[in-house]
């Protein structure tokens, strides 16, 4: 009943009664649409079945998803979070699941996708470039510093498979406006293209505390300290046992990815459970 109260008052009031800090230790499914659900209720339901499940402690979101889902809302603008978003990340964090929020919907950039793209307020620009120009840089800022309240709670993604080395510099910006505002827990990267550029800053990047998170799909550990699954299409309900068992027997965090999980707007599977 306490608990009870607690959620309700959060969810009320924007409170932050009873929230874990973030996990240190991330074990994450990657549930594309949570955060942007129209149904509140399935963000409360899939946060609780990850919260019971033994695999679980996060859940990773892009909150900056492209419209052209019957199931989703738009999730923030260019400098703001909208308030539906903000409601399932209370929802997700009620449950005692960690949020790690994917800012920017690059994926999309790169492959030029014709749907409204929330943090700029348009569809992709005809040049990547353009997509990380100073005053989106300016707007993302801004949008950032509404996320203060959840600081404590969640981790954050700056980047998913951008297409250009123009990302990589955009990252770190906005790296350090997230370090200069109070940001203390994970900020997390997935260059994919710009991988060379962000290379050629790695050190900039390890002394905001950036960790990298390329999408891996093969069977053995990767390199970098997080085993993102992200974009690997072969794992699915039947083998994802074997997966799961193989990623947590290598002692590494993890941001499982499968093409049922970034598509589910009815539920999480339960071989994945």
């Amino acid at each position: 009943m306490t608990k009870f109260i607690l959620n309700q008052l959060n969810l009320w009031f924007g409170t932050t009664f009873g929230w874990p800090k973030a996990v240190s230790f991330i074990k994450a499914a990657m549930i594309t649409p949570l955060l942007v659900y129209k149904d509140n209720k399935q963000v409360s339901k899939q946060a609780e079945k990850l919260a019971k499940s033994k695999h679980y402690n996060s859940v990773a979101s892009l909150i900056d998803l492209q419209e052209g889902r019957n199931y989703i809302v738009m999730g923030r603008t260019a400098s703001k979070l909208h308030k539906d978003c903000e409601k399932n990340i209370i929802l997700t964090l009620n449950e005692d699941i960690t949020p790690i929020i994917i800012i920017r919907n690059d994926w999309a950039v790169r492959n030029k996708w014709k749907q409204t793209i929330p943090s700029i307020g348009g569809p992709a620009p005809a040049n990547m470039g353009d997509f990380y120009n100073n005053s989106i840089l300016e707007s993302e800022k801004k949008f950032l510093n509404c996320l203060k309240k959840y600081f404590p709670y969640i981790h954050i993604q700056l980047n998913i498979e951008p297409g250009t080395s123009a990302a990589a510099n955009f990252s770190l910006q906005l790296a350090g406006h997230l370090r200069n505002i109070g940001f203390k827990n994970k900020l997390i990267i997935n260059p994919y293209s710009a991988t060379n550029a962000s290379e050629a800053i790695r050190s900039q990047l390890n002394s905001l505390g950036v960790v990298w998170a390329r999408s891996y799909h093969k069977n053995n550990p990767p390199p970098d300290p997080i085993w993102n699954t992200d974009g690997n299409v072969s794992i699915n309900g039947t083998n994802v046992k074997n997966w799961l068992n193989n990623i947590e027997s290598s002692g590494k965090e993890y941001i499982l990815w499968t093409k049922s999980l970034a598509d589910c707007p009815n539920g999480i599977p339960s071989e994945y459970l």
